[in-house]
């Protein structure tokens, strides 16, 4: 009975029902819709908010260029980064990443986009060749920066200011398992609920080492994207926020 009763739960439907982090969109954002409804009553404007990001189209809401946002930043502070501009073929590409003085792996991603769709690690050409089948908008091509921590950091700073504040911090946990000896990948995913969500996808990204056994202690990063729709979970940080780490957003901030 309990093997029953674990398999309904464990259910891709169940999962989502149980967490309201996989609720729908207009679930979760209709108490802020109603909000937002009364700010622009009172604003007298309902895209009052794209004030909050005077230096971006629509403040960053939607329809921005990534590429043109990133040139605003001084490159100290970025990742290397060149824009692709469709059409584009294979050795175009090739061509780019040669005289930009790149190195696989890469990451491709759209210049506009979100929730992570299309951004994809590149090691060679048979991917930039995939890429290229799927991208329908102009693409960025950046170097990977593999490092062991993912954070989003929200600061804020009024524009008669001198200082400001950093109010929020979300830690990005990416999609791993860890191996047992016993288990396949294929099993470790399926008995973790959010690898779970990606199943497929995830069957056929490591269709290669899908049956095999990983040794214990083994950890495999499964989505190296930090996007709550691939997998991420995003953890509350805010034990992380102090006087140092706001000055260090100051700094960045007038920079850009």
């Amino acid at each position: 009975m309990k093997s029953i009763w674990r398999n309904v739960i464990r259910n891709n439907f169940f999962i989502k029902l149980l967490h309201w982090e996989y609720w729908p969109f207009g679930i979760i954002q209709f108490p802020f819709i109603l909000y937002w409804l009364y700010l622009s009553i009172k604003a007298r404007s309902i895209i009052f908010f794209t004030l909050s990001n005077p230096g971006m189209p629509m403040g960053g809401m939607f329809g921005e260029s990534k590429f043109d946002i990133l040139k605003k930043i001084p490159p100290t502070l970025t990742p290397k980064s060149a824009l692709v501009k469709l059409p584009a073929t294979v050795e175009d590409v090739k061509k780019k990443i040669k005289n930009e003085g790149f190195e696989f792996p890469l990451i491709f991603k759209p210049d506009l986009g979100e929730r992570g769709f299309m951004v994809k690690k590149i090691s060679g050409d048979k991917d930039i060749d995939a890429y290229l089948r799927k991208i329908k908008i102009d693409f960025i091509i950046q170097e990977l920066l593999e490092m062991p921590l993912e954070f989003g950091v929200f600061y804020r700073r009024f524009p008669n200011d001198a200082n400001g504040e950093v109010t929020s911090i979300v830690i990005k946990e990416m999609l791993s398992v860890v191996g047992d000896g016993v288990s396949t990948l294929e099993q470790l995913v399926h008995n973790k609920d959010r690898a779970k969500l990606q199943a497929k996808t995830l069957a056929h990204v490591y269709k290669a080492k899908w049956h095999t056994v990983l040794s214990s202690g083994e950890k495999i990063e499964l989505v190296s994207v930090g996007n709550h729709c691939l997998g991420t979970k995003f953890i509350d940080g805010s034990h992380l926020i102090n006087q140092k780490l706001s000055e260090s957003f100051d700094r960045i901030s007038k920079q850009v």
